[in-house]
């Protein structure tokens, strides 16, 4: 018998046993073939930078500029997530800080008239106009700091309809490289604000004023998101570009 007969008969009690099986004269094919589970392995054409060779990059990269310092952060972002370049810069500054504990916190009031702000300036440390309020004490609720920073702050005045608004992490003001978590509430102010102890002067600032005279907190975190929830009114300049 040659071997494509052999090959032929072989096939032909395989399939008269298929046969029997489907018409349950028996309960299996011992003649069917068994095939393993594929495995296949793909290897990426992109090199992974080990630790030195990202290091010396980074190093390498002019950062003199406003414009280095943004690619080398990019490129920073990039080479510790893995992520794409369209994810990298689609992030935004609460991202950045969201995940990291802030360096200073603080509770914020949010006290507006005729869709203007109430905000204050130092005499010290910053001239970026920023919210009434301050650092917590140790055991200390942000509403209690709020009392007791306006009182200090602001003078004779009584904090009421305290309502909680969320919380944001953003760059200190006038403190490089450090970041402030702000506690912000809404609320209404008894008696007359006036600057007061380490504060320059007070501010009611409107959609119409400069954007650049506000802490990095208020413009491009607090004030963006409060306009999206229509609790402030719509800008009517144009915000300048941060990285």
């Amino acid at each position: 018998m040659s071997g494509k007969t052999g090959w032929c008969g072989c096939r032909c009690k395989s399939q008269l046993v298929n046969w029997l099986v489907t018409g349950q004269v028996v309960t299996s094919n011992p003649a069917h073939a068994v095939r393993g589970p594929r495995h296949s392995v793909s290897k990426g054409a992109t090199p992974v930078l080990s630790s030195e060779e990202a290091t010396a990059l980074l190093a390498d990269m002019d950062v003199s500029t406003v414009v280095g310092l943004r690619e080398r952060a990019i490129i920073a972002v990039m080479t510790y997530t893995f992520a794409r370049v369209g994810a990298v810069v689609a992030i935004s500054s609460v991202s950045l800080f969201c995940n990291r504990m802030a360096d200073f916190h603080k509770a914020g009031l949010l006290h507006s008239k005729d869709g203007r702000v109430l905000l204050c300036r130092k005499k010290h440390t910053t001239s970026l106009l920023i919210l009434p309020g301050g650092a917590l004490e140790p055991g200390e609720t942000a509403e209690e700091c709020l009392r007791r920073e306006c009182r200090e702050e602001l003078g004779e005045v009584e904090v009421s309809n305290l309502h909680y608004l969320g919380d944001y992490e953003s760059p200190a003001a006038g403190q490089i490289g450090k970041t402030v978590k702000i506690e912000l509430y809404s609320g209404e102010l008894e008696g007359t604000p006036a600057a007061h102890s380490e504060i320059q002067d007070l501010v009611w600032f409107g959609p119409r004023d400069d954007a650049a005279l506000l802490a990095p907190s208020l413009r491009n975190v607090i004030f963006p998101d409060l306009r999206r929830r229509g609790l402030l009114p719509a800008a009517s300049y144009e915000a300048p570009a941060s990285y």
